[in-house]
């Protein structure tokens, strides 16, 4: 048994969630660039269809649009597209393909606001380009406060991912798994191992003990911001290590 970083409750060693305080107990990675093209074209074919649909039943209706007009159509259609799929299902047909999904930082489901003000932030101009790092927070993820990542990204540690290896090897030495689906299913858990250690390498100064003030109990991690309490060594959120100065 271990105790929860945040509330100090005890909580089981798999733990991915304290049921005394809610926290969880992993972070989030970001779902590769690679999916974040294959949503970004597929949303825009998925919306293509919507539109072209729209443009016959307006030209049956003999109704005439200017380019001003269309274009206008355009953004709001990608508007209603974008914030009814992801308020209600937190993805959108593309997502729903490569199963990834839309949440906030600290893993909880979007509200309405936080979907329509990602929407809104897609029309920034140049905000594809925000998306050229391997494991991308683009700007409409930013300034709304969400990621998209894998489903089940809950169970992404890479301490996880390796004990689901070891189990597909011992299946293979069983015989119930054939060395081809060894190689294809291994090989995908070897890239998300090494896209989530690029990830933390990159944001969390793991070799590192940072220093922090000691203040009501509690101090604010360097890395996150977010909250620990004193008796604390290391965040609850991102595994950051502290050293603790006593005011």
């Amino acid at each position: 048994m271990k105790k929860c970083p945040r509330c100090s409750a005890v909580i089981q060693e798999d733990a991915i969630k304290c049921r005394h305080c809610n926290s969880l107990l992993v972070s989030p990675i970001p779902v590769m660039q690679n999916k974040r093209f294959v949503n970004l074209l597929l949303d825009f074919c998925f919306q293509a269809i919507f539109l072209f649909l729209i443009g016959i039943f307006i030209a049956l209706s003999g109704a005439k649009i200017d380019d001003a007009t269309d274009r206008g159509l355009s953004m709001l259609l990608a508007l209603i597209y974008f914030v009814i799929f992801e308020s209600i299902w937190s993805k959108t047909p593309a997502k729903f393909i490569t199963k990834t999904k839309v949440i906030m930082k600290d893993g909880t489901r979007p509200a309405f606001g936080a979907i329509f003000l990602r929407t809104l932030c897609r029309f920034i101009p140049f905000d594809a380009l925000s998306f050229l790092e391997p494991n991308p927070v683009g700007w409409h993820d930013k300034f709304s406060k969400t990621m998209v990542v894998n489903e089940g990204w809950e169970f992404e540690t890479t301490e996880k991912l390796i004990a689901q290896r070891q189990q597909l090897e011992e299946a293979y030495k069983k015989g119930t798994l054939t060395k081809e689906e060894l190689v294809k299913k291994a090989s995908s858990i070897n890239s998300r191992i090494i896209e989530i250690e690029k990830f933390q390498a990159k944001h969390l100064k793991k070799n590192e003990i940072l220093k922090v003030n000691i203040k009501d109990g509690a101090w604010a991690c360097p890395s996150c911001s977010e909250v620990s309490k004193e008796e604390c060594d290391v965040c609850w959120k991102c595994g950051q290590e502290v050293e603790k100065n006593k005011a």
